[in-house]
């Protein structure tokens, strides 16, 4: 019995990693099935856990990780401010 509740564990733990990874750096390729996860679970009646299994649109502006775009971002331009020393 406790090697099944290990295992269990480790198994819950393992497809949690795999699907935060995954929507981290593959968010177009988890979309769909998670928008299908969503919808059947508010159609079974657990709407706040479709709500939560919505998948969010990405803005698509820089730095918002999407990864989508295929020519990328311009890097800021960094100020440089100029050190005065006092007597």
């Amino acid at each position: 019995m406790n090697e099944f509740i290990q295992s269990g564990i480790v198994y819950l733990v393992i497809v949690w990693s795999v699907w935060v990874t995954l929507r981290r750096y593959a968010p177009s390729l988890i979309h769909v099935p998670q928008q299908h996860l969503a919808t059947w679970l508010s159609h079974q009646g657990f709407t706040k856990a479709g709500q939560y299994f919505t998948p969010q649109q990405n803005s698509g502006g820089c730095d918002s990780g999407c990864g989508s775009c295929k020519t990328g971002c311009a890097t800021p331009v960094e100020q440089v401010q100029v050190v005065k020393w006092r007597k």
